[in-house]
């Protein structure tokens, strides 16, 4: 289970352990402060999992917790707790109870590595040991924000609770209750989670649009729910309660997304996090029990060499995940990377049931266009220049306007994408004489490079001509 962004991973037992250790362990970060980061461990097992003695009333278990945190090699944080459990008589291994639990954390900005050992105190040879990663993403002040995503078995607000909640549990006014095994369990099961988003009105004061999204494991969209929001606050908190009903067995991604509207500019973030549906009703489909053998091995990803895997991994890139990129940076071996290639693109695939990837042959067909189009004397590579990279990200632009240098003014050129987030711009201006060389200049499109006076600063090369144009400019 890939954990490195999401914080999600699954404590595998060992093998000689492997019908007495099982334990589902998940983690959130949120923001805290300018420096720092709140982030969550949350944890359950089955109460039949614990070795237990008796005592004067009645029987015990317990877990020895330990955790150290590090940063660039340097230990921050080592805490350990104990996870007691008091029992009137032994419980069966058919009649078992759930024992859930977190603990939260106030840790440093950046990537910081994470060693839990967890040990039964009534049978040391019951232990476990787990690593992996946690991505304190530091949120900026001055755009719309979104914390991690946490799954939760249910919401509450504190003051009309179900049932008498651990305190740790509370946040914001609500019983927090987590889900650590990010299972949806029943015929009738619901997608519940808890997430926060930030600086709403502060970025986007005039309000915001929200939209959940359910995708399958191989990315294509099952359905989705829009609202509009107000921005009352630069500290809100988002509640997810859809139905799950109509969602055979099988992995699934529930993606949040806040768009706000700061100046023209579409301020667009979204969180990811996979859950696992099991529902009595639907068993897995056909799709969801590929099995990737035979079709990898007839794909075109399986003949690839070592240069031309790396090749494409570039070209991908450009569309690819922080999570994606992270996770083929850690592949060793030339098949591995195939069967990432492999898999990739497979999950962008609109239709799996066809003979192609419409998508993949969308995306050579904005390779094919770069090169003929933006290539150079120097290079054929156009795929690599600032246009070609903007093709690759958002596909072939809805208008493209070109204007050539004339005395006075360089040559450039303004790309729109009407059907991308309320409308996408990009400004583009041949700097340096006739070399087919155009640098990205300006875009509303969020993490790209935004100068308001693009225009004035490099297409004008005589800015006192009075001949000049000073408004509607497209893309200022």
């Amino acid at each position: 289970m890939r954990f490195i962004l999401l914080i999600i991973l699954f404590l595998l037992p060992s093998p000689n352990i492997a019908k007495r250790f099982e334990m589902s362990l998940d983690g959130s970060v949120f923001r805290q402060s300018d420096s720092t980061s709140l982030w969550e461990l949350y944890y359950t097992f089955k109460d039949a999992m614990m070795t237990y003695q008796p005592t004067d009333s009645g029987f015990q278990g317990e877990y020895f917790f330990e955790i150290n945190i590090s940063q660039a090699n340097k230990k921050i944080i080592g805490y350990n707790w104990i996870i007691s459990n008091t029992l009137k008589s032994i419980p069966l291994k058919d009649s078992v109870k759930d024992l859930l639990g977190i603990k939260a954390f106030s840790i440093p900005h950046g990537i910081l590595q994470a060693e839990l050992k967890i040990t039964d105190l009534f049978d040391s040879t019951i232990k476990e040991k787990v690593q992996f990663n946690i991505n304190s993403r530091k949120i900026p002040l001055d755009k719309i924000s979104l914390s991690d995503i946490e799954f939760a078995y249910t919401i509450e607000s504190e003051s009309t609770p179900s049932a008498n909640w651990n305190r740790a549990f509370n946040k914001n006014s609500l019983y927090v209750v987590p889900n650590p095994t990010l299972e949806v369990i029943g015929s009738n099961g619901k997608i519940k989670a808890y997430c926060e988003l930030y600086n709403a009105k502060k970025a986007s004061p005039e309000g915001y649009t929200l939209r959940y999204e359910v995708d399958d494991r191989f990315g294509k969209e099952l359905f989705k729910v829009e609202k509009q929001m107000e921005s009352h606050n630069d500290g809100i908190v988002e509640i997810v309660d859809l139905p799950a009903d109509g969602l055979s067995t099988g992995q699934y991604f529930l993606k949040i997304t806040a768009i706000g509207n700061r100046l023209g500019i579409h301020d667009t973030t979204s969180v990811t996090k996979s859950f696992f549906r099991i529902n009595p009703d639907l068993l897995p489909t056909k799709k969801s029990l590929l099995i990737e053998g035979n079709d990898f091995e007839l794909s075109e990803f399986s003949t690839l060499n070592n240069d031309a895997v790396n090749l494409e991994f570039r070209m991908a890139k450009n569309i690819a995940s922080s999570f994606e990129i992270d996770e083929f940076r850690h592949l060793d071996s030339l098949k591995a990377k195939q069967r990432f290639l492999y898999r990739f693109w497979l999950h962008r695939d609109p239709s799996p049931n066809t003979s192609f990837n419409e998508k993949l042959d969308e995306f050579r067909s904005c390779i094919n266009f770069a090169n003929i189009h933006f290539s150079t004397g120097l290079s054929n590579n156009g795929w690599l220049s600032d246009r070609g990279r903007i093709v690759l990200t958002y596909g072939m632009p809805t208008k493209r306007d070109m204007f050539t240098s004339k005395p006075g003014y360089r040559a450039y050129e303004t790309w729109l994408y009407a059907e991308k987030e309320g409308g996408l711009t990009f400004s583009f201006v041949e700097m340096h004489g006739h070399n087919n060389i155009f640098q990205l200049v300006n875009s509303n499109a969020r993490g790209e490079f935004f100068d308001i006076n693009w225009f004035e600063k490099y297409v004008l090369t005589d800015k006192s001509d009075p001949n000049v144009p000073q408004s509607n400019i497209e893309g200022r």
